[in-house]
């Protein structure tokens, strides 16, 4: 993150939970956004989305800069065929109903226990 100008200490710790780092979408536009199928970028000066809040120092609007570096990495990952990859390991997370014998799956137990830690409580990933 550091290479794309972004002070990572901006959301180590307890700071990956504020408010600055977090939005209320739809499960479906959610999904898309985690897999790195939608971003968001300013289109200035004529916006499609505008994040608003009743008290901004109270109750902060996404960071933009967050926002920002969330859609150069899935820029990076569409144009890589990074995308493509972590789909495949969702798709073999999703239809795997055994681990081989021989440890050869544990990239997609991986996956899955990775994918399991970073959704949000209460929902599927």
């Amino acid at each position: 993150m550091q290479y794309f100008s972004y002070n990572v200490e901006k959301v180590n710790g307890a700071k990956v939970h504020s408010l600055y780092n977090v939005m209320t979408m739809k499960k479906n536009v959610h999904n898309w956004f985690d897999h790195l199928e939608m971003w968001f970028e300013s289109t200035a000066p004529r916006a499609e989305v505008t994040f608003t809040s009743p008290n901004s120092v109270v109750y902060p609007v996404p960071s933009p800069q967050l926002l920002a570096l969330h859609a150069t990495c899935a820029k990076v990952a569409h144009l890589s065929g990074a995308g493509e990859y972590i789909d495949k390991f969702d798709h073999n997370t999703d239809n795997l109903s055994v681990l081989a014998t021989d440890g050869s799956s544990w990239a997609i137990l991986t996956h899955a226990l990775w994918k399991s830690t970073t959704s949000p409580i209460g929902t599927e990933a």
